[in-house]
């Protein structure tokens, strides 16, 4: 990985460099749409796609987990969110590809003007916005960047 570069969390996790990443690794995303169930099918990885993602959250909830009651509560509160919005995801035209998965400021490396996104090992085939979650979690937390930041528009567009 050394000549990989620095990961951006050296740097400070900046959202310019998100910015210039985001619109590569759509890129891919995109490329790889015509491969999604090769990856899930001959090379193993997991199928994350949407049509079977309101019936895990389903499974999910009613296992035995080891959290509290009332969150086991919340949690099935939250279904008929999740059901609505994979089925808008599913009709919003883009399509399922492969996705990081922990797609984050350690994940993120830059070489002077080069950016290489490293550590695939929790990658799966999933409609490609899931990337962002785990990319905006850390620009909230390690960044302090409020929910209503613009750079989340941006990055979005991005």
């Amino acid at each position: 990985m050394r000549d990989a570069g620095h990961p951006v969390r050296e740097v400070g996790n900046p959202p310019e460099l998100w910015l210039a990443a985001l619109p590569l690794y759509a890129e891919l995303q995109r490329a790889e749409c015509a491969f999604a169930a090769d990856h899930v099918d001959r090379l193993g990885a997991p199928d994350l796609l949407l049509v079977r993602s309101a019936d895990r959250s389903s499974d999910l909830v009613e296992r035995e987990l080891a959290v509290e009651e009332d969150a086991q509560t919340r949690l099935a509160g939250h279904l008929p969110d999740v059901e609505r919005l994979c089925a808008d995801l599913a009709t919003s035209g883009v399509p399922e590809s492969i996705q990081h998965d922990d797609l984050h400021m350690s994940n993120l490396y830059v070489d002077g003007s080069r950016l290489r996104v490293l550590d695939w090992g929790d990658s799966s085939v999933s409609h490609p916005f899931a990337s962002l979650v785990v990319t905006f979690r850390f620009l909230r937390e390690y960044n302090r960047l409020s929910a209503d930041d613009p750079w989340f528009a941006g990055l979005c567009d991005a």
